[in-house]
């Protein structure tokens, strides 16, 4: 015998179908793109940094009762002056946002004033953060390359409503003396023109943690080389501080070009360390070379050591999945789930280096 539903029930159901839908909907916040201002060329990223959240902030802002998202932490970096002179073209600046909710869609503003004008200078994607955490930490590098003389900045930064472009949060030297007199300068004011290149953005993250004890054999990274003034053709390299051993090349790239200030040439690279690598904290460094003559254009020491070990030494017994572990202080964080085979790695007497691009 079929069974009917009456109709009262059918439109009750359908209408219970749509409310919730309609609440799924209302939970995801509008998508906003990131979008950079003309004469500069920035970069975002969202990481988990290493150290505990009350280590070496800036600046650390008081919770306003009242306001449900404030900006925790701040940090700054100076990256690139060519002509010496203590005004840079290039910086990270780094924020940690908390909520009193348990998560929340934000996008955030960066501007730099010279105390009479304020100029946009970077808007970024849409980005969640989660309570009080400190893996949700947001990045931005900044290369200025031209509309800024040499002089004294103040920096502010706006969190907004992902949803309704609200103002939620606003930190300003007032807040954090730090962000107060920055010495700036554009590329052409930057005068050393036989700089060829320049680091402008890194990412990294650390992957393939097979037996669960934190320390990773697979490096991945993609590295953003401009040459603001040439044509230049470039290699890049991966450096690893081993504590016994010392600094050894883990990978040098093919040649390739760099013009200008694209974002085009960003080379991507992978590293698994198949052998020799025990369980230890290390040091990574990025180099790039001039391709004929190998001279040495740019370099640049990862602030934070990574937790590294080779196939060898990782346990042939564990049979899970591992996590990808953002680590650069440098951009979103994101999970990847890896189905993993019983191991068997034999121990070689020398190193084993496989590289994919």
């Amino acid at each position: 015998m079929k069974h009917l539903i009456p109709i009262s029930a059918f439109i009750g159901m359908m209408m219970t179908f749509a409310l919730c839908a309609s609440v799924q909907a209302a939970e995801q916040p509008a998508s906003h793109y990131s979008q950079q201002a003309a004469g500069t060329k920035s970069a975002g990223k969202q990481f988990a940094r290493n150290e505990n959240k009350q280590q070496q902030p800036l600046a650390r802002s008081a919770k306003h009762s009242y306001n449900p998202v404030w900006v925790a932490n701040t940090w700054l970096d100076y990256v690139t002056d060519n002509d010496d002179d203590g005004y840079y073209q290039h910086f990270r600046f780094s924020f940690d946002a908390d909520t009193s909710y348990a998560a929340k869609a934000l996008f955030a503003e960066i501007y730099l004033s010279d105390g009479y004008n304020e100029w946009l200078v970077f808007t970024t994607e849409t980005f969640w953060i989660h309570g009080n955490s400190g893996a949700d930490v947001y990045e931005i590098a900044t290369s200025l390359n031209e509309g800024y003389p040499a002089q004294s900045y103040d920096l502010t930064l706006r969190l907004y409503d992902a949803d309704n472009h609200a103002v939620l949060a606003e930190q300003t030297w007032f807040e954090d003396p730090h962000l107060r007199a920055l010495p700036l300068e554009d590329a052409t004011q930057d005068s050393v023109f036989n700089n060829n290149a320049m680091i402008h953005h890194f990412e990294l993250t650390l992957s393939d943690d097979f037996d669960g004890d934190n320390y990773f054999s697979q490096i991945n990274m993609s590295v953003d080389v401009d040459s603001p003034y040439n044509i230049t053709d470039v290699k890049i390299g991966i450096d690893i501080y081993d504590p016994i051993n010392g600094w050894d090349t883990l990978y040098l790239s093919n040649e390739f070009t760099v013009a200008g200030v694209s974002s085009n040439d960003i080379q991507d690279i992978s590293i698994d360390l198949e052998n020799g690598f025990p369980s230890n904290q290390y040091q990574l460094k990025i180099t790039v070379y001039e391709s004929f003559s190998n001279a040495l254009l740019a370099s640049e020491t990862l602030s934070q050591t990574v937790q590294l070990e080779s196939l060898d030494f990782e346990g042939v017994f564990y049979d899970g999945y591992t996590e990808e572990y953002y680590v650069s202080a440098g951009y979103g964080g994101s999970t990847g789930i890896f189905t993993l085979a019983l191991l068997a790695v034999g121990l070689l007497g020398r190193r084993l280096y496989r590289s994919n691009c």
